[in-house]
């Protein structure tokens, strides 16, 4: 239950600030990937650790991923920490993980996107990402 007040209150905060956001014990990015306009052509784009958590050296403990998007198509999305390139396969819209678990909070990530298939949408499209990464204790 602290989990779920603490991550609304998290999330609360970037739909006020509309970027990044830092609790106690966590940092948020929110992020627009680039314009996606081909079938199984990947996309990816890096999200940084904000200010101050680029200098910090606590292990993660869990990161969420929430995927934003206004389509139809069918798209195969993954998150991969930036240093090592060990990739998670995101599954649904809102996704937890523990894969990172011990890497160092200050780590970068990437969100790969592809689109499988336009099931008959537009071929324009953006997917907006939040990415929550949470230190241990």
């Amino acid at each position: 239950m602290r989990y779920i007040k603490r991550l609304a209150a998290v999330m609360v905060g970037l739909a006020i600030s509309g970027g990044t956001v830092w609790a106690s014990e966590s940092w948020l990015q929110s992020q627009v990937s680039p314009r996606i306009t081909q079938v199984n052509e990947p996309i990816n784009y890096k999200i940084d650790p904000p200010a101050p958590w680029d200098t910090r050296s606590d292990a993660i403990q869990r990161v969420d991923v929430h995927l934003q998007y206004q389509s139809d198509a069918t798209v195969l999305s993954q998150l991969c920490l930036a240093s090592s390139y060990r990739c998670v396969t995101i599954n649904g819209s809102s996704f937890t993980t523990d894969v990172f678990n011990g890497e160092p909070i200050n780590s970068a990530f990437f969100l790969v996107h592809t689109v499988t298939r336009w099931n008959d949408a537009d071929p324009n499209l953006y997917i907006r990402s939040s990415l929550a990464v949470w230190a241990g204790h």
